[in-house]
């Protein structure tokens, strides 16, 4: 499974295109070849803006990949703000 159009807006930070694919529907959720969430993708790069967005359409905080949250991927890439604001919309 390749990157999705989300995976590629998460990565690049690109809001106003994420923000039109989730317009037209597409799956919050999907995984690429390497497990990973658009969600995860985002939290790793740091696009907090993003990573709200993404929550308020619905994706699933609780998604794993390999085992690991994207809260604890953001923590590892040093992203402690968007940690703390999944672990707020976790509780």
């Amino acid at each position: 499974k390749q990157d999705s159009l989300l995976h590629i807006a998460c990565a690049s930070g690109d809001e106003a295109m994420a923000a039109l694919l989730i317009e037209n529907g597409v799956e919050l959720d999907a995984t690429n070849e390497k497990g990973l969430t658009p969600l995860h993708v985002a939290a790793r790069n740091g696009h907090i803006n993003i990573v709200r967005l993404l929550c308020l359409s619905g994706c699933d905080v609780d998604k794993m990949n390999r085992g690991i949250r994207a809260d604890v991927t953001a923590i590892k890439y040093g992203h402690l703000e968007i940690a703390n604001l999944l672990d707020k919309l976790r509780n």
